[in-house]
This record gives structure tokens, sequence and C-alpha cells, in this order.
């Protein structure tokens, strides 16, 4: 079997290596993001706390730098994709499809769900503003323990396909013991069938080979070349062998070859090629080198009907073999078929990676699987690749995505066009493109420009013409950024996007719920799907409730509308973070709907304005603002004592008031004195006070005493 080390889980936190600094892993840490998750067990990352801890954590804000404000924006609100079937659902990487051969948009997504071990899908008929869901989809074998990395496609039919990995594990975090290529079949999203092991984990019985694992599966669909009109169904893949490059099990020189591996259907789904047809060369390294050279992370694209080339087949992937896994450079590579996936060409360079990325972001969660490249074939031919690279080592900028097009079906490479902002110097990872029917290309990515100190991200959005020279200006697409210190530092290896005619459905982990409220309890970690399309986005809006008189201090309403929905905010009342009374916290939280209804209490209690903002989380960029006005206490013509001894014109009285009644006092003594001769005998002389020999008279028990402190 393949012996497979988790090595120790990321903090929850700022990772431990700076980003100008790069680590080295082995290769079992190339591992696919969902096989590493459940190795280390990511999915008991999760906190349930009560009142007590909940305040402890978040009764304060802690000092940050300006917000950014932010960028406008051409997508409507978010709309959460996962459903509630779980106190925790955990689910990430996304994939998505979309038909409409029936007249209507029918949307699929499929994810990842830590928290059960499966693949879920959800589909939606209202362009993704509600969906229904999950359905989950069954394991390969009876003993199989979870499922990984799932992808979706359709075909011209409508009919959806949607591949994953089903390995079978003695216990959560052992090496698994069977591993399946899986492809499923349906009509609607739903009703999953014809679920195939397209291919299955076996060992011939040689006593070198230690073990084997498929790894990092991807899914294309597109014309067959030898008839146009039907689709073939591709299926690529890793295949990790685990051997014994000489000597027996026992005096073991153990090594590891890594491939490219790729099979297909002609007969949408019922069967499949065999044996599988290699894509790449093998990479070949010891088993326990800390930068092996590997090849890994495939994405099949498919030439559509119409294209100068129609139905010839690319393969693009992530190639270590230069320098070794995370060790300076590394490369994207890209092989054709032209008979529907029986051979390829031999591999051609698309893109150089100066500099590969860190392991993982500063925030700690997995993001090295950026590197893996994003592939679409445009209606004219034109092949474009999206991937991950880092600047020059001594640069301040962790990560950043970027573009290359070719017109000569893969033999030739434009020059690296950067998709994210230069002014940006946040990192920018996980970018995923598509080309709609009229040549243009979309692409979204994670970016943590909005985050002051460069941990949290939103996800943005580009257009890409001119072959990919031109890129368009970013708009963020996210209404509420995810911090990934408060999930379970997981969020997959991968985002998504799906386009229909010139509308545009991106679909990306969401940290959104990593705070949420559950009765009396505060729930952390959580991490879902959530989706938008191009459209017009609520205005997000607060008002206030009636206060009090000056002099009081008594609660105020709080109610907003428009607001991003289910997520956190922080509201602020002269730019001094305010408490809920709601919760007891700092935190502020919007329903499913985009409302929000909850209580603050003013910590002045003087007349005048005051302004009071929504603020979000992560940027800390104004949302909403509203004004708070703390009437005079008035009677009739008279000002209101508070207000009077707030005054310095009523000081000065004051100050002249106890002077002329002590000058009063003086007199009204002078006046009660009486008149006596002088003695003739000496004055007794007057013996000075005695202190006090016992300590003071306590206050009346029903004296009036002020509340404890909120």
């Amino acid at each position: 079997m393949v012996v497979m080390e988790a090595g120790s889980v990321l903090p929850n936190g700022h990772a431990i290596v700076s980003q100008t600094v790069q680590s080295t892993h082995p290769w079992t840490g190339a591992l696919s993001g969902g096989v590493w998750a459940r190795l280390n067990n990511v999915e008991n990352n999760y906190s349930i706390l009560d009142a007590a801890q909940a305040q402890a954590r978040f009764r304060s804000v802690p000092s940050s730098l300006p917000p950014v404000q932010d960028p406008p924006s051409l997508f409507t609100n978010n709309y959460r994709v996962t459903g509630n079937s779980n106190l925790f659902p955990l689910e990430d990487e996304p994939s998505i499809a979309v038909s409409s051969v029936t007249g209507q948009l029918l949307m699929v997504v499929g994810a990842n769900s830590l928290s059960t071990g499966l693949m879920v899908s959800y589909v939606s008929t209202d362009q993704g503003t509600t969906w229904a869901g999950p359905a989950y989809l069954p394991l390969s074998r009876n003993n199989d323990s979870f499922a990984s990395d799932p992808a979706l496609g359709v075909d011209r039919t409508g009919k959806f396909y949607y591949s994953f990995l089903s390995l079978a594990s003695p216990s959560a975090s052992a090496s698994p013991t069977s591993d399946d290529v899986v492809v499923a079949t349906s009509p609607d999203g739903v009703q999953w069938t014809n679920h195939v092991a397209v291919q299955r984990k076996t060992f011939t019985g040689n006593t070198t080979i230690r073990g084997e694992l498929y790894d990092k599966d991807y899914l294309a669909v597109g014309p067959n070349k030898t008839n146009p009109f039907f689709d073939v169904i591709y299926a690529t893949y890793t295949d990790f062998i685990d051997y014994c490059a000489s000597g027996s099990l026992l005096a073991c020189n153990e090594k590891v070859n890594s491939t490219i591996m790729e099979v297909h259907s002609t007969d949408s789904g019922l069967h499949w090629s065999s044996p599988p047809v290699a894509v790449s060369p093998t990479a070949t390294a010891s088993a326990s080198a800390m930068a092996p050279p590997l090849v890994t992370g495939s994405m099949p694209a498919v030439a559509p009907a119409g294209a100068p080339d129609t139905g010839d087949f690319y393969v693009a992937y992530y190639d270590s073999r230069l320098n070794g896994f995370l060790n300076s450079s590394a490369r994207v590579m890209i092989a054709k078929s032209t008979n529907n996936g029986l051979s390829f060409s031999p591999p051609t360079q698309a893109a150089m990676i100066p500099q590969q990325l860190t392991y993982a972001s500063e925030a700690g969660f997995r993001w090295w699987s950026s590197m893996f490249p994003s592939m679409d074939v445009a209606p004219d031919g034109t092949v474009y690749i999206a991937y991950g690279a880092r600047q020059p080592s001594n640069s301040a900028d962790p990560a950043d995505v970027y573009l290359v097009a070719s017109t000569t079906g893969g033999a030739l490479w434009d020059q690296p066009v950067r998709i994210n902002d230069a002014a940006s110097q946040g990192g920018a990872f996980y970018a995923w493109l598509k080309v709609s029917s009229d040549g243009i290309l979309h692409i979204i990515w994670g970016d943590e420009r909005l985050d002051p100190v460069g941990l949290g991200y939103d996800i943005f959005y580009a257009t890409a013409t001119n072959f990919g020279q031109t890129i368009s200006a970013s708009s963020r697409v996210t209404d509420a950024g995810t911090d990934p210190l408060n999930t379970i530092g997981f969020i997959g290896d991968y985002f998504n996007l799906a386009v229909s005619g010139n509308q545009v459905y991106p679909v990306w982990t969401d940290g959104r719920r990593g705070i949420r409220t559950d009765g009396r309890y505060i729930l952390t970690g959580e991490t879902d799907i959530y989706t938008a399309r191009l459209g017009p986005r609520d205005t997000p809006s607060i008002t206030l409730g009636s206060s009090v008189p000056a002099g009081y201090l008594a609660p105020v309403t709080i109610t907003g509308s428009g607001l991003p929905r289910e997520t956190y905010f922080i509201v602020r009342m002269s730019g001094i973070p305010v408490v809920s009374q709601g919760n007891g916290i700092v935190l502020f939280f919007s329903t499913k709907s985009g409302t929000l209804s909850d209580i603050i209490s003013p910590d002045t209690n003087y007349n005048g304005s005051y302004t009071v903002e929504l603020d979000e989380w992560l940027s800390g960029a104004q949302l909403a603002t509203t004004t708070l006005t703390i009437p005079n206490n008035n009677n009739g013509s008279s000002q209101g004592l508070t207000d009077l001894a707030n005054s310095e014109q009523t000081y000065i009285i004051i100050i002249g008031i106890i002077a002329a009644a002590a000058v009063a006092l003086q007199v009204l003594h002078m006046i009660r004195r009486k008149t006596t001769p002088p003695s003739l005998s000496p004055t007794p002389t007057e013996s000075p006070a005695s202190p006090p020999t016992g300590p003071p008279n306590p206050p009346p028990t029903n004296s009036p005493s002020l509340p404890p402190s909120t």
C-alpha cells in the first residue's frame, strides 16, 4: 500500500513560514486537497462556543490597518448553494455545469463534503437564486470511506457527468487501501446513475510494487473528432506508483512515479477505454525526497463545435521535473490528441512558472495548487490557460495569476499576461476561466487585496479580449470576504466558473458563515459554496429606533436591509465598535434574505448627533451609515440637568453660586454670634478632635447602585 504520512496540520492562523522563504514537502504533500484534508482530519477544526467563550473571543475588535474601500461590482448579491444538511456542512472544491437544451436553464453544482465524506450535488432553475439539495452520490465500493475531487460536465443533449475519486481507508488518517476514478451520469443533476469505475486500482502481484494511488481527476466533454455531432467524455488523473527500485519490500530502495493518464467514453459514459493512455512522461522521485519531481493537476479541454479544429483534445498539467516540488521554477505543460484520446503528441511548454508558490498562504490554507492550469478553447480555436505563479522571491507579492494563449493549436504560446491588477500586493490564486460563445474570455480568482493585513480573500472577475492581451479592470464578485482564520483552515484546491450566453456563473468556497449563531451558541469553522451572476446588487441600509433623552442610557434597536446575506459585521458609533445586545459579542449577523435586527446600547448619554455605521468584517469598509440623535432633556424652556452640568457656562455659574453661598454662611454666622464682654480669666484651650475609632457608617441598604458595566 502507499504509505502516506499526513504531516502536521497547518496552523489555523498565520503560517509559520513567511512568504519569502520556500518550504519543502514530500510527494504526499502534493496529493489533492480532498485527500490531504481527510488525512489531516481537517474536518474536525470547527468550534462550538458558549456565551462565555464567545464573549472572550469576540467581545472586542483587534486594532487593524485603515479600511480598504470596495471597488464597484458587476455582480448581484451572493447566494448560498450549500444546504443545511449538517451542523457544519464543510463544503469546498465546487464544480458547475449549465444546460438550456430544454428551453430552461438548469444549473448543477457539485462539491466535496468534508463532513460526510461524500460528493454532493445541487440544482437551480432560477439562475442560482435558490438551490435544491444536496443529493449524495454513493461511493464506488461498499467498503470505501470517502470521496474527493469533484468535476462536472454536460453534453449537448443535456446529460450531466460527475467524476470523482472514491477511496477506502481503514481509519480517518490511514493510507487508502483502494482507489477508484468514478464517473456518474444524470439527466437532471439530482438522480445519479451508471456509476462507472473508469479506472480501478489493481495490483499485478509484482512484489516490488508497494502501492498505487489515483489522484487529482478532472473531466471534459466535447465533440467527437471523427463524428462531431456526438460528444466524447474524457477523464484525466494522476497515477502515483510507489515501488521498490531494487531489493525486496523488506530492503527497499523506495521510489515514486507520477504520470498523467487519460480514459474516455464515446457512448455517453456507458463504457470506457482501456487501458488508460499516458499523457505525460513519467516523473520519478525518491519516496523520501523533500522536493520531488512530479506531474499532477491535469486539466482537459476540447475544441468546441464550429471551431477550426473541432474535437481536438488538450490536456494541460503542472510539471516540477526541472527543480522539484515547490522548489524554484516549474512549468505548465500541454499535450494534444487529434484522435479522441487514443494517443497524444509529445508535451510542450505552455508557460514557465519562474517562482513556485509557497505551500500555504500566510493565513494557513494550502494554495500551492493554484499553479494547476485552468484551460478552455474558444470558438475560433484559441487555447487559453490560466495559472498561478510568484513574483521574484524578493517581492512582497506572494502570488499572482497569469494568462497565456495559443492561436496555433498549442504549438506556440504568447508571453504571460498578469490577470490581477498590478497595484494589488495581496495574493491572487485559484484562477478559473471559461470562453463564451462570442469569444470573450471570462476569468475569476481569489484575491486578498481588500484585507488590510492580507489574510482574507474575496473573489474577483475580469474579461480578456484581443487573444488574451487585453485584460479588463477587475470587478469584485463577492459581497462579503472570507476570513480563513474563522474557518477550518481549508478551502479546497480550486474554484469554478460556467458561462451561458452572455451570463456568468462563478462558484467558490466561501467562509462568511465561519462565524454564525445557533441559539445560545456561536459556531466557527464553516465553509460553504456560494455563487452570483452578472446583474444589479442591493444597496445596504440601516435604520435606528428612537433614543431616550440626554441624561439616560437605554438600548436602541438597529435594523438593516439589502445587506450581504448570512454574514457578520461590525457596528461602530462615532468610530468605536459597539456590542450586540442580542448575542453579547461585537459582531452583528444578517439573515439569508439580507436583513438584520439587533439592539445596541449607546455608550454616551450626552445630547447630540452621532454617526452609526455598519462595516465589513474583513476589509473594514463602510456598507451603510445613519445618525443616532440623542435629544435634549427639556422640560418647557429649562435645560436638562446633564446638559447644564456638561456646559462651561453652567460650570462657572455653579462655582459662583458656591462662592456666594460661602459668603452668605459667613454673614449668617456673624449675625448669630452673641456679643459678650471680654473675659477676665484665660479662655480654656479646646482639645483637637479625635480621629474616628470605627469605620464610617455604611450606606443605607436601599441606596441605588450603578449596574455593572457592559
